[in-house]
């Protein structure tokens, strides 16, 4: 006979090991509280026996799939209007239910530090906290994590939008979110995706990036990690990271206190999967592929400014691969351009942030793509500003007037679209310019040209209509002009009647 206490145990992992292998399962984005994209098919997906069929049925809507020789299946819901709450019914050999799913938007938002930057942390948080009681704002967060080959499932849960949760929501995402919900009137489900310290090439897909020879190098040096290898990276540099943030200021504190030397400052591993390619998109994208979404938004770049040349090509790449890889066609893409930081030099001067900026400008070029500037709510001294909300704020503008054609919503804040030179002056045309552009604050700053030995100096700048006229003293003919080209351009001040900033720019006559 077996003892008591042994057999209980053995009972309960025979329980355990039914639950694993209970069928079917569903991939972990779709659980309780979840948001389904409306009025459009929406695939859900998991997994089950061989040969099995699944039956999904949800507001009266049914779907059938069966599952693959792989253990796979997908069955794709038609078209459902906005409403809820309803249940989700998956049948197979056994069933199961989700519970308070409704159907409206959804969007991913994705991206580095400053999409992930917690609404806790931000100018006003608390006071945003206590009214953040939206019930129909739902968000899931990817839980972090990097691979060497596109992975089949994320870790992550559904909240609904309440004071008590809205803190640790990425604030970008949470204003964003919170707009929409409040304009559109029907359940907003934001997927949320973002690792601080990534480069854009650790979100785009290594296929991609091979295509490009000057992603060679990057790509050998990953190429011969072994598994065992990548994961003691990972635990490497979360230790460091743990160490930084957390023991080392305390013991930089308490030498202080007694008067001793500063504690030796920790050294950055040489190595980081945060710079490995492909490994966020195939951690923390890939497995969201074929998920109904309405678009995308995106606030990335800070650790591509030292390669901002790259950027013009490898930003365009990446959000060509998503919407090739989601095949949803030209989905809407927007992104906050990076805001002031760091130095504002008293003479015209070249700056790697402006050139990223430049690099995000120009992704314009592609269709369905928006911009949010940013240059006038950052922090010279913190690249973590706190001042989330105008970000999020201004995706949402774009989103409600050019994905959801809200008359009511200006797009953007003034983007050039074209200069020509008239006698010793160049003038800028825009788009964007509202009722009137705006000199906010006095006369117009941060304009520079430069002749033809491309020597930058500061110019005078006066508002024509929905144009702006640049001339310098003593370059009769310029050839080249640009606005808030700094690393911190905040004393920038050309504006459009709806209060958005102009994004910075660089052009040449003739180009």
């Amino acid at each position: 006979m077996l003892h008591a206490g042994y057999a209980a145990a053995l009972i309960a992992a025979i329980v355990a090991q039914a639950v694993v292998c209970a069928s079917p399962r569903l991939a972990s984005v779709f659980g309780d509280n979840m948001v389904i994209q409306r009025d459009r098919p929406a695939p859900v997906c998991g997994w089950a026996d061989p040969g099995e069929p699944i039956e999904v049925t949800i507001a009266g809507k049914s779907a059938r799939g069966v599952t693959g020789a792989d253990g796979r299946w997908r069955a794709t819901l038609p078209p459902i209007p906005a409403g809820g709450p309803f249940d989700l019914d998956v049948r197979g050999k056994t069933n199961l239910t989700l519970h308070n799913v409704l159907v409206g938007e959804v969007w991913l938002c994705a991206g580095q530090s400053n999409m992930g930057f917690g609404l806790n942390n931000c100018l006003n948080a608390a006071r945003e906290e206590a009214s953040a009681n939206y019930p129909a704002l739902r968000v899931f967060g990817v839980k972090e994590q990097f691979a060497q080959t596109p992975l089949d499932d994320v870790t992550g849960h559904w909240s609904i939008c309440t004071p008590s949760t809205a803190g640790s929501y990425s604030a970008v995402s949470y204003y964003f979110g919170r707009d929409l919900t409040r304009a559109l009137g029907v359940p907003v489900g934001l997927i949320v995706s973002a690792i601080g310290g990534t480069r854009a090439e650790t979100w785009t897909a290594r296929g991609d990036l091979a295509a490009d020879p000057a992603y060679a190098d990057q790509l050998a040096a990953w190429k011969d990690v072994s598994h065992d290898r990548f994961v003691q990276i990972g635990i490497d540099y979360r230790a460091f990271q743990n160490y930084r943030d957390h023991i080392w200021p305390q013991l930089e504190k308490e030498a202080k206190d007694k008067g001793l030397p500063a504690s030796e400052r920790p050294v950055q591993p040489k190595l980081r999967l945060h710079d490995c390619p492909s490994a966020a998109f195939d951690g923390m994208i890939a497995p969201l592929l074929g998920l109904a979404i309405r678009g995308v938004v995106w606030y990335q770049g800070e650790d591509n400014v030292a390669r901002a040349d790259q950027y013009a090509s490898l930003f365009p790449t990446l959000i060509r691969q998503w919407r090739r890889d989601w095949a949803e066609g030209d989905f809407p893409f927007a992104f906050v351009q990076l805001s002031n930081f760091g130095a504002s030099p008293p003479q015209p001067a070249e700056s790697k942030w402006a050139r990223l900026r430049e690099c995000q400008r120009k992704a314009l070029a592609l269709p369905n793509t928006g911009m949010a500037v940013s240059i006038d709510v950052g922090d010279a001294n913190n690249i973590h500003y706190p001042n989330k909300e105008p970000a999020g704020d201004r995706l949402a503008r774009w989103a409600l007037a050019k994905v959801y054609g809200r008359p009511d919503s200006a797009p953007s804040g003034p983007l050039e679209t074209s200069v020509k030179r008239d006698a010793d002056s160049i003038v800028v045309h825009f788009a964007n310019a509202g009722s009137g552009l705006i000199a906010r604050g006095g006369d117009l700053k941060y304009f520079a040209v430069c002749g033809s030995d491309g020597k930058y100096v500061w110019a005078n700048a006066t508002i024509e209509g929905e144009t702006v006229r640049v001339r310098a003293a003593g370059i009769p003919e310029p050839v080249s002009v640009r606005y808030a080209w700094a690393d911190d351009p905040s004393g920038a001040n050309l504006f459009n009647s709806d209060g958005l900033p102009a994004s910075p720019f660089e052009d040449s006559v003739g180009r």
